[in-house]
């Protein structure tokens, strides 16, 4: 893995001006790459790459040094620094339509490795640039798995128009460079939350939320009530889904209840302020969980239908109506079966009604009472009868791959 710094260098005349960030000062410096790499890349090695890009302009106003006007370009100003990392001016179009802004995309894509860990200053980006790079650098983190270390914005206009600020001192020249790391944060929310609601998968909002909360529990050695509480929510909620994703039936009244007890706690919200609308919506799904396991099987199907995990409901509710079949024909009075002998005299009834005809042929062990209930029945589920069989001709369909399996 390799660091990466990357900024755009503008056409503009800059004004010499002193940086800080968290309290550290850069010297006076005309630009404000000059004061990033110092902050940033003051520890890289020779493996690490420092990329700046450059419109023709800017290259001829700002990169190679000007000795009609008499000052050094940003070139030489980086490479006097002595860091370790090397230096690259890289040309791009303007962007002044589609095709150029294509260009500029692949242009910094291509420049990016796997797992790259990038710093990106987005002080000179000319216009619409900042936005095609924080866009470029998304598609990068999916494709290329890179981490965004860090984006920077040395806030010049603080101090003024540059008319007027070079009238003042450059002592009082001080201008601060803003993290706006957090807005890449804010879109891996955005992608994170559009996973599970298209998706079911909450693995990234799992991982968001667990990575937001650990400097705090590290910080507080796990004592934070309300930190902890709003981790072991994150937990509870990834283990509902991975239970329904994976159509564990028997665990699912259990770990909404979890859900629906945590979110009673104590919650810091404010550590995650994009989790906020999250714990609302999950306030609002899980209050219809019971904790009966046939009730909560159903709102666990819906639950799959609304996120577009089709088979896992169809495969949830025919075995949530297995459950209803066993509960009915009280079946669980039967101490010396175990709890699968039970599901599998209740399908094969059911399938027996469903038919009104067929073998009754069962395990000697059951066998009576399999003819006890067929013989006693007058008609009363012969609703569910037909639903149960589109339900098992869908999700025999689904789980054998369309093979033909009925």
């Amino acid at each position: 893995m390799r660091n990466v710094y990357m900024s755009f260098l503008g056409t503009g005349e800059y004004v010499k001006c002193i940086y800080y960030f968290n309290g550290e000062k850069s010297p006076i410096v005309k630009y404000v790459q000059e004061a990033t790499v110092r902050l940033f890349c003051k520890d890289w090695n020779d493996n690490d790459k420092i990329f700046i890009f450059l419109t023709e302009d800017a290259r001829k106003n700002n990169w190679e040094d000007n000795e009609k006007n008499n000052y050094t370009g940003l070139k030489k100003r980086l490479k006097n620094l002595q860091i370790n990392p090397s230096v690259e001016g890289i040309s791009i179009p303007y962007g002044k339509n589609e095709k150029e802004i294509w260009e500029i995309f692949d242009i910094i894509f291509s420049n990016l490795e796997n797992e790259d860990r990038v710093v990106f200053d987005i002080t000179h980006s000319f216009r619409s640039i900042p936005m095609l790079a924080i866009v470029v650098l998304n598609y990068a983190k999916i494709l290329k798995n890179i981490d965004i270390s860090g984006i920077y914005y040395g806030a010049f206009e603080v101090l003024g128009p540059p008319d007027k600020v070079k009238n003042i001192p450059y002592e009082e020249r001080i201008a601060p460079i803003f993290n706006l790391t957090p807005f890449d944060l804010l879109l891996d929310w955005g992608i994170a939350v559009n996973s599970f609601i298209k998706g079911g998968n909450s693995n990234l909002l799992r991982d968001l939320a667990k990575k937001s909360l650990n400097k705090r529990l590290r910080e507080s050695k796990g004592k934070d009530v309300k930190a902890r509480n709003l981790s072991m929510l994150a937990d509870a909620f990834g283990n509902f889904t991975n239970v329904v994703t994976t159509c564990r039936g028997p665990e699912i009244s259990n770990s909404a209840s979890k859900i629906k007890n945590l979110l009673n706690e104590p919650l810091d919200i404010s550590i995650i302020p994009a989790f906020k609308p999250l714990i609302d919506m999950l306030k609002e799904e899980f209050r219809y969980f019971i904790g009966d396991s046939i009730s909560d099987g159903i709102r666990a199907a819906e639950w799959c239908y609304r996120h577009n995990l089709i088979q896992q409901a169809y495969t949830l509710l025919r075995e949530v109506l297995i459950s209803y079949f066993v509960k009915e024909m009280e079946l669980d009075k039967y101490n010396n079966f175990e709890d699968i002998e039970k599901r599998d005299l209740a399908s094969s009834i059911v399938n027996i009604l469903s038919k009104k005809k067929g073998k009754r042929s069962f395990n000697p062990k059951y066998e009576k009472i399999a003819i006890e209930i067929i013989d006693s029945y007058k008609g009363q589920w012969d609703e569910l009868l037909k639903i149960n069989q589109i339900l098992t001709l869908l999700r025999n369909d689904m789980n054998h791959a369309g093979y033909g399996r009925k």
